[in-house]
């Protein structure tokens, strides 16, 4: 199944009315660490890339602090269309929703050797391993080769999480063989820059 800009399986396309349905990720296509995030956003929706707004660009900022290189990455959503006003349904119609997207989603990961997968939030978590509650799953191995982390756009939120986002990132690049600076002691001991 490819992308379909102007797919219609879930509630989600709905309100679209401008700009591009159906937004997949970025980066390498074959890379063997996969970063899943939530939805897109507006500025997603406008670009048609995912993570490009402001969380992208934190997510861009802690993975160039770590060295990674954007060859060994690919950043998606589990869903693909923007929410009206950047807020998902309730729980019953996100499911039904999630049924629709998986194809895309799976078209993703399509012809990859098991790639690492890393679950930033709830949304994700949920729909990717059925757990819930990312503040007792982030920094983990949720299950063989799924780790989960705080979704960027928490961190804007709390600065604080920061560390914890890097981490998580830093865990999942090394199960995916990719090459990590160190982190620890005051490497992150800085406040936030503004993303914009």
């Amino acid at each position: 199944m490819k992308r379909n800009q102007k797919c219609t399986r879930c509630s989600l396309h709905e309100h679209v009315k401008e700009g591009r349905r159906c937004v997949w990720g970025r980066g390498n296509l074959k890379a063997p660490l996969v970063i899943i995030g939530e939805a897109p956003g507006w500025e997603e929706h406008r670009s048609g890339k995912a993570f490009v707004g402001q969380a992208g660009k934190l997510l861009d900022h802690v993975i160039q602090k770590l060295g990674i290189s954007w060859r060994g990455l690919y950043v998606t959503n589990v869903f693909k269309c923007r929410p009206l006003e950047n807020t998902l349904p309730s729980s019953g119609e996100q499911e039904k929703c999630w049924v629709k997207c998986k194809p895309y989603f799976n078209e993703e990961l399509k012809g990859r050797k098991s790639p690492i997968l890393l679950v930033l939030g709830n949304t994700a978590l949920k729909h990717i391993t059925g757990l819930g509650y990312i503040s007792r799953q982030e920094g983990r191995e949720v299950s063989p080769g799924v780790f989960a982390g705080y979704h960027p756009a928490a961190v804007l939120r709390n600065p604080g999480l920061e560390p914890s986002l890097a981490l998580a990132i830093t865990k999942a690049a090394r199960a995916a063989k990719l090459k990590v600076n160190p982190i620890g002691g005051a490497h992150y001991d800085y406040p936030i820059k503004t993303y914009g």
